[in-house]
């Protein structure tokens, strides 16, 4: 708009051929200096037309007034939006300036005389509105256009009607452009500006007199509303707003937009009173690709003045948000013996890759999966060509065009492994391998009642029904045959017995004692060295409502026990009942114990839901290690003892568990030590609970109050939202949201 095109140079050239003698020298000079102070003039004099223009549409334009200052005829207004014009009564340099004014019907006219006025035409031929007409909903409507003025290199006044764009000659009556330097110099722009009581007016050169009140308790200003405001997609401001003497107020924004006005809470009295909240669209559209536009607050005060502020907004390229992996899920019912299928969503993300590797494997950094990973896309994806049987991880990360997201997003799982015929391929348990060529194996085949320690591969006919009775378990090992398919042992009498020997080994087998009515393992008599107590993809239903196992024999010892991949139900015909796993009353648990990947579980609750339970401090295990990871602890709380319930143990691991339960009002704890300084190393870390009271807070513990020896807190996270997505007690279903804790079978 205040651009003006300095003809300069042509003026010099043309002085330059002058004979270069010395007064020639000096006068050479004094006309150029005159020119320079000539054209500085003029282009001063465009530039206050320019503003005289602006201010009066403005104005014309029902913009309300907080104030008015004069100093050497340049009014000085701020409006109620926080706007400053300046209305300028006088000309500089005795350039002659087109008159301007506007006619009753709104429209811009210009005389060249200062007599006749005529409209002011655009480019299409039609007059110029300085008035903008009332809006279809009744607001003031869009903004009337104002001219722009300049000067081309001939001297001539050039108008534009688009905002600068582009720009035409001025012509007068005669057709001919209107030169600067012709016409009657005239050395106002206005007949009159003055302040009357609380009224600006106003007096054009045309006659025309306009009142603008002056009101100065109200106001609604933007801070920072000067400039454009250039955001990054997705991101969120916040503005000062100072709104005086505003009954009400209605906040617009572009499309793609949002914006909110909300009121500080106890704002001075010269403190800004509100914030506008204003956050850019999440992407760039044809609407919002090229888009310096404007966040409007109309404040309108009790006597019907309203105002219009403006926070003009652009969008740039940049993301202000990191992308981030929501989730990943493993669809378990897609799995096969070489593949895995998963899905995963994101968020401030338009991709994402991934790495699939054996989680036996070093973990990759963000950079090298976004580097070397493999593109995903809105469907699932099935990863091909692995190891079967294998537990892989899947290593994921999003990404914004070229912002990389910094979290590494995992699930893990575990291929299907492929039918195996164990009779016909073995199986190796504890050492020992297992098959049709084992000395004194059976394969049984019929209806069988198992009472002898003895190696069994069981693979029942269609009605046939193999049980188990009484025995001693020096070396009892039962094998379902076909890998497939889990064969169910219901157990007519007991206890068994562990003897000295290889123990007890169930592989593939549900172990049915729900029917028994009392402890199911105990040791023989006798000094007993048993080696092994194992469940591996097995299912052992617990006898109803009975410890699971009294070992009462102090000559008696078990050196290893294993549950893997298995599943324990806890059989309780009510709540509260008590349920211990291995339960010492005398006796020793020898090198280690370990329960990995397993679900226990009871639809009521148990309130003895104890894994390890020693009965005294003399019962120390020094040398024991106990390592419960990626299980699943459904309803069975450890209350009144622990979950470990010992005195001298070497290490217990207790990570990556789910601890679930309904919102019973119980307590459960991890710990209760029986000795001051059990000398343990304790490595209780990373794992959900949730449930027990309705707020689920202050009922999972770490430790029992009543421990000699007091643990440090934590090694646990309190879940709000339910960690299992589905929980199924008829068929064995707890699936985990996040595959990295609990147990997925």
């Amino acid at each position: 708009m205040k651009k003006l095109f300095r003809f300069l140079l042509p003026a010099v050239a043309v002085l330059a051929t002058v004979a270069c003698q010395q007064s020639d020298i000096d006068d050479l000079e004094r006309d150029i200096d005159d020119l320079r102070s000539r054209l500085t003039a003029l282009e001063t004099q465009v530039d206050v037309l320019n503003d005289n223009v602006e201010a009066l549409q403005k104005l014309l334009n029902g913009a309300t007034v907080n104030s008015v200052e004069e100093k050497n005829g340049v009014y000085t207004i701020t409006l109620s939006n926080g706007e400053v014009l300046t209305l300028t009564q006088g000309s500089e340099g005795g350039y002659y300036t087109p008159t301007i004014g506007v006619d009753a019907e709104g429209y811009w006219t210009v005389s060249f005389d200062n007599t006749t006025y005529t409209r002011i035409t655009g480019a299409d031929g039609k007059p110029v509105r300085a008035i903008a007409e009332p809006g279809a909903t009744g607001a003031k409507g869009e903004d009337g256009v104002t001219p722009q003025f300049k000067v081309d290199a001939s001297g001539n006044w050039l108008v534009s009607y688009d905002g600068g764009k582009t720009f035409t000659q001025v012509l007068g009556a005669d057709g001919k452009p209107v030169n600067a330097t012709g016409g009657t110099v005239q050395d106002k722009f206005f007949a009159d500006v003055k302040v009357e009581g609380t009224m600006l007016v106003v007096t054009l050169l045309d006659g025309k007199t306009y009142e603008i009140p002056i009101v100065s308790n109200f106001k609604c200003v933007i801070a920072g509303a000067g400039e454009i405001v250039t955001f990054a997609l997705k991101e969120t401001r916040d503005f000062d707003v100072t709104m005086v003497g505003v009954a009400a107020a209605v906040v617009t924004a572009p499309e793609g937009w949002s914006a909110a006005l909300t009121a500080k809470e106890g704002a001075a009295a010269d403190a800004p009173t509100h914030t506008l909240t204003v956050s850019a669209p999440a992407s760039k559209t044809r609407a919002v690709a090229d888009s310096r536009i404007d966040v409007c607050i109309l404040a309108v005060a009790d006597n019907g003045l309203s105002t219009i502020a403006k926070l003009q907004v652009a969008t740039g390229d940049m993301v202000l948000h990191t992308p981030v992996v929501k989730s990943v899920t493993v669809d378990a019912s897609k799995s096969t013996e070489t593949s895995l299928t998963f899905s995963v969503v994101t968020d401030d993300a338009n991709g994402w890759k991934y790495i699939c590797r054996p989680s036996a494997e070093a973990a990759p950094e963000a950079a090298e999966v976004f580097e070397k990973g493999t593109a995903g896309g809105a469907d699932a994806v099935t990863v091909e060509g692995l190891t079967q049987g294998t537990a892989y991880t899947i290593y994921v990360v999003a990404y914004y065009d070229s912002a990389v997201g910094t979290t590494v997003a995992t699930a893990e799982a575990r291929t299907v492994k492929a039918a195996v015929d164990y009779w016909e391929q073995g199986v190796t348990l504890a050492g020992v391998t297992y098959d049709k060529n084992t000395a004194g194996v059976q394969l049984v085949t019929a209806t069988t009642e198992i009472s002898k320690p003895g190696v069994y591969f069981l693979d029942p006919a269609d009605g046939a029904q193999i049980t188990l009775a009484k025995c001693t378990a020096t070396e009892l090992v039962l094998i379902g045959r076909n890998s497939k398919t889990r064969v169910t042992v219901p157990v007519t009498s007991g206890p068994i017995s562990l003897g000295s020997g290889k123990g007890l080994i169930l592989k593939n087998v549900e172990l049915d004692a729900g029917s028994y009515n009392n402890y199911l393992l105990n040791f023989a008599s006798g000094t007993v060295d048993c080696e092994n107590l194992i469940f591996e993809d097995s299912k052992f239903i617990t006898p109803a409502d009975k410890q699971i196992s009294y070992f009462n024999n102090a000559s008696g010892k078990i050196d290893n026990v294993e549950v893997t991949n298995s599943i324990v139900e806890a059989k309780a015909t009510g709540n509260g009942k008590a349920m211990r796993f291995i339960n010492l009353n005398a006796g020793l648990l020898g090198k280690r114990m370990t329960v990995f990947n397993s679900v226990f579980y009871t639809n009521g609750y148990t309130t003895h839901g104890t894994l390890l339970h020693v009965n005294n401090a003399n019962q120390t295990l020094p040398e024991v290690i106990v390592s419960v990871k990626n299980c699943s602890l459904v309803n069975y709380i450890g209350q009144p003892n622990a979950y470990f319930n010992l005195s001298t143990v070497k290490k217990v691991e207790f990570s990556r568990n789910i601890l679930w339960s309904r919102a019973y009002n119980k307590e459960s704890f991890v710990f209760k030590f029986l000795v001051k300084d059990p000398g343990a190393e304790l490595d209780y870390k990373d794992n959900i609970v949730y449930g027990l009271a309705e707020d689920n807070n202050g009922c999972w513990k770490y430790f029992q109050s009543g421990s000699l020896y007091i643990p440090e807190e934590g090694g646990y996270v309190k879940e709000d939202s339910d960690p299992f997505r589905t929980m199924d007690f008829a068929t064995d279903t707890f699936v985990p949201v996040n595959n990295a804790y609990g147990a997925e079978l």
